[in-house]
């Protein structure tokens, strides 16, 4: 038994045999003889023809089983075969080479190959990445049609996927897992693993030198673990516990239907984070008090190209409809988050680079359409509310507040409705406008905390990097104390204040921020019931005692340790319950 460490993309347990997606490594074809390049560029024409209606295939069951967004992750595969080009470069090594088709399309794929691996500019990485992809699907189909495989049941091994591979592994049987090399949150087999709620790990260095084809696999998507050649207890005690979190989360669902208020009577405010606007349809309205942040971006990352301003508004309308309010955040670009269509500059440091906010200061042609959209669609129930990424200082909110009413005044010239009285507000994650909160509540409606960003720039320490991720601990004392400076500022200004990172959907930093004054709390849709059992379970006067003593330790260990402790004493079946089932353990507990 080892322990393979990953960064954590997809939360849940996956259990089951190592299956690796292998790509054929064939010894290059010969050469052909002159007169049979036509016979060559027929079996490519044919190979192409049956790619598309592949890729199409793939496209409906996509569409089908999760929504028309998620679907727009083929189209730049599907946009690449109706591209001339790419036959003729194929067809010119077959005529003036007289190379076969595989031969040409493996020579094309090692040109691309290499440009891949070294290429620095993004937007020509992202394209020979779906070029790549859509060459090796040519290729295969220039064989015999290989049985389907099912991978029902199998955790899936690789460096790294692509978009059509991962489609058609998921067409294929659902899979336990996805363990990968190289990915990230942005990246596409990730989005669609997501969707499907397939739990994923990537970042496992030399993966595929470190399991072997059929070994057993337990992989934890929510601590970025994954366990080889696991022991019997190891499978009995994992297999229970997804047994009983899939239980216990049934269950939870009842309680949505409550009211939503602590033991001791004080209310508080569910929202959701989403991605998508098909996510709205499994998310049980009842209970939820709506959408606390709406990720635009994710629009842009799947199809690679802008929707228009009318295809944003029929987006925010349709959402707008399904809950009682909806924040929309302006696209939040730059970092891991780009696209092919648009400008980036490549930076030594792009989590402190031109992201968020500054990119669309400097690019207001993808600005102003997004905030006219919202502004639009705000018109019909006026439960609409814009808010910004990435602000750092008071001069960005006065400029963010020019651009909003600039495009008021277009819009009433053009006689286009709006909601006059539409609230603007912003995202807290950067230091400096944490620090001038108090200033910042007087300039904007309401704000939104980013604790993902907020905790790495604090501690100066990058999330991912799993050398110093454990610096950024939430519950360290210091950025407990600037929490709570910032929900009193805001309430004291009678600002709506919300968490809306992942300390948000964490049921112990849930408690932990109701005690320090949050009343709005943003979640991610699976843990809505969870953290609804968590917040309605315990007293907001004890939490909040319990907070201000935790504060005079000295280390967020520590904090954690004594709330813990308190948590059993108090409230002994709430603490056995987010042990058992948000799985909080000691590796004993699960002979690890």
């Amino acid at each position: 038994m080892k322990v393979l460490k990953g960064q954590a993309v997809v939360g849940g347990i996956g259990i089951g045999k190592a299956k690796f997606l292998k790509r054929e490594k064939s010894i290059s074809p010969p050469k052909i003889i002159k007169g049979e390049e036509a016979e060559q560029i027929l079996r490519l024409e044919r190979a192409i023809e049956k790619t598309r209606g592949e890729l199409e295939e793939l496209k409906q069951h996509i569409e089908s089983t999760l929504g028309k967004e998620h679907a727009l992750i083929l189209d730049a595969q599907l946009l690449i075969l109706q591209d001339r080009k790419l036959l003729e470069e194929l067809t010119e090594r077959i005529i003036k080479d007289l190379d076969s088709a595989e031969r040409a399309i493996k020579a094309l794929i090692e040109k691309y190959h290499g440009i891949f691996s070294q290429v620095e500019d993004y937007h020509l990485r992202e394209k020979v990445h779906d070029i790549e992809d859509i060459l090796r699907r040519i290729e295969k189909n220039l064989g015999e049609t290989n049985l389907d495989e099912n991978w029902a049941q199998s955790v899936v091994v690789a460096k790294s996927i692509f978009p059509s591979e991962t489609a058609y592994i998921i067409s294929r049987g659902r899979p336990e897992a996805f363990v990968l090399e190289f990915g990230g949150e942005t990246y596409h087999a990730v989005i669609l693993a997501r969707a499907y709620g397939i739990p994923t790990v990537v970042g496992v260095e030399n993966v595929e030198g470190k399991i072997r084809e059929g070994e057993d696999l337990v992989v934890n998507g929510d601590e970025g673990v994954v366990i080889v050649s696991p022991t019997r207890i190891q499978i009995s005690n994992y297999k229970a516990l997804k047994q009983t979190l899939w239980e216990e989360k049934e269950k939870l669902k009842e309680i949505l239907k409550e009211p939503n208020e602590t033991l001791d009577g004080v209310p508080f405010s569910l929202l959701v984070n989403i991605e998508f606007p098909s996510e709205a349809e499994a998310i049980a309205k009842e209970g939820t008090d709506g959408v606390g942040l709406f990720r635009t971006e994710y629009l842009l990352l799947l199809g690679q190209r802008v929707p228009s301003e009318e295809e944003q508004l029929e987006i925010y309308t349709e959402l707008s409809e399904k809950f009682r309010q909806i924040t929309v955040r302006l696209f939040d670009l730059g970092a891991e988050k780009r696209i092919a269509d648009l400008p980036f500059h490549e930076e030594e440091n792009p989590a402190m680079g031109e992201r968020g906010i500054r990119y669309l200061f400097s690019h207001k042609d993808l600005l102003y359409p997004q905030v006219r959209a919202i502004l639009r669609a705000s018109a019909r129930r006026r439960n609409i509310k814009l808010m910004a990424p990435m602000i750092t200082n008071l001069d960005e909110i006065k400029e963010l507040l020019l651009v909003v009413e600039d495009a008021k005044g277009q819009l009433r010239m053009e006689g286009k409705p709006y909601d006059e009285k539409i609230k603007v507000g912003i995202m807290v994650e950067v230091p400096s406008i944490a620090m001038l909160v108090e200033r910042a509540a007087k300039l904007v409606d309401f704000l939104s905390v980013g604790t993902n960003d907020l905790t790495q720039y604090i501690f100066a320490a990058d999330r991912a990097n799993e050398r110093v991720s454990p610096l950024c601990n939430p519950l360290d004392p210091a950025f407990l104390k600037l929490l709570r400076f910032m929900i009193k500022k805001a309430r004291d200004y009678k600002k709506e204040i919300s968490v809306c990172g992942e300390m948000a959907s964490r049921p112990l930093h849930a408690a932990v921020l109701l005690g320090l004054g949050l009343r709005d709390f943003s979640v991610s849709p699976a843990m809505l019931p969870i953290i609804k059992k968590v917040l309605s379970s315990v007293e907001e006067n004890v939490m909040r005692r319990k907070i201000n003593t935790a504060l005079r330790l000295a280390s967020g260990r520590e904090i954690e340790k004594y709330l813990l402790r308190e948590m059993e004493k108090i409230y002994p079946e709430i603490y056995r319950w987010i042990r058992r089932v948000c799985h909080e353990k000691n590796g004993k507990t699960l002979g690890v």
